[in-house]
């Protein structure tokens, strides 16, 4: 059986390995976009884009909860009652550090959940339509959140039963699984609908199948799937999945932001104009063979092509 303690120590060991990746990936992406905005200067623009301003300010959020989480784990390990009492505190979500790690854990993800929306609204070619039911999500999901962070930070109670009993964690649960899973779900179909007859020479089926996987955010998706099932069987397990939450988050929306900075998004390869600050890549690609009879080793470019 995993121990709550156990739990909050594995939690903060996972959290910072993906925390050190995530910082990692983030200065690597960061870096492409700078090298690719360099040579047009327009540097003005790339800092009121959505990807600078989205990946900065989750950055924050990510970085302010993983400190939160650190100063707990000494808090409860060392100080608290000479480290003797650590199942106490952790029992204790009303402290001030948990809070403070509360608030963050909502804005990261809150911030996540509206890149990943973000994303698909691009995908599908700026349709308002398909991202209505996401963002009456993600409102659901803020509300929830504040009325939960309202509750822990009132009530110090034994962490299960707190969990069993706040009215407003399991509306968190469920609003932010139902907008990764939809959106994700609609990124997955479209990418594939745009490039089943239309493969990038000298690509393979296991990049095509990375390549979906980075842009619809199936890595945050598949976690967030793995938290809500441990919420629901009440197990301590939730809590390592949930200090993991906020870096996975952080190197799902890295990924995409990397894959933006070498010009390899579908938007990009593929004609559409992305507001992400870079610009459109003209890139060969080889059309799958079509029973007209046309050959199967013709070579176009994106700009022969004026609608895939």
């Amino acid at each position: 059986m995993v121990t709550l303690p156990l739990a909050k120590l594995v939690g903060i060991i996972l959290e910072t390995l993906f925390y050190g990746m995530y910082f990692i990936i983030s200065v690597i992406s960061m870096s492409l976009i700078f090298e690719r905005t360099r040579g047009s200067g327009k540097y003005l623009p790339l800092f009121r884009s959505a990807v600078f301003i989205s990946g900065g300010a989750l950055f924050i959020a990510i970085t302010g909860n993983w400190v939160a989480n650190l100063l707990r784990i000494f808090s409860g390990f060392i100080y608290f009652q000479k480290g003797l009492g650590a199942s106490i505190y952790f029992d204790n979500d009303s402290v001030v550090a948990e809070t403070v790690s509360d608030v963050f854990l909502s804005l990261s993800v809150a911030i996540a959940d509206a890149m990943i929306i973000y994303r698909l609204w691009v995908i599908w070619s700026y349709n308002k339509v398909v991202i209505i039911i996401p963002v009456l999500s993600l409102m659901g999901f803020i509300a929830s959140c504040i009325i939960t962070i309202q509750a822990t930070a009132r009530i110090a109670t034994n962490a299960e039963v707190q969990i069993a009993l706040d009215v407003g964690l399991t509306p968190v649960t469920v609003f932010t699984l139902l907008t990764n899973l939809y959106c994700t779900a609609l990124i997955t179909w479209e990418i594939w609908r745009i490039t089943s007859n239309c493969v990038p020479i000298g690509g393979s089926k296991l990049w095509h199948f990375l390549a979906i996987v980075v842009e619809s955010a199936a890595i945050y998706t598949s976690w967030v799937i793995y938290y809500v099932a441990c919420h629901q069987l009440n197990s301590n397990l939730q809590f390592m999945a949930l200090d993991g939450l906020t870096p996975v988050a952080g190197i799902a929306n890295a990924l995409i932001h990397v894959r933006v900075g070498l010009g390899w998004t579908v938007e990009q390869i593929y004609g559409s104009k992305a507001k992400t600050g870079s610009s459109v890549v003209t890139a060969p690609v080889r059309f799958a063979p079509q029973p007209s009879g046309a050959g199967s080793g013709e070579t176009r470019t994106v700009g022969q092509i004026s609608r895939i």
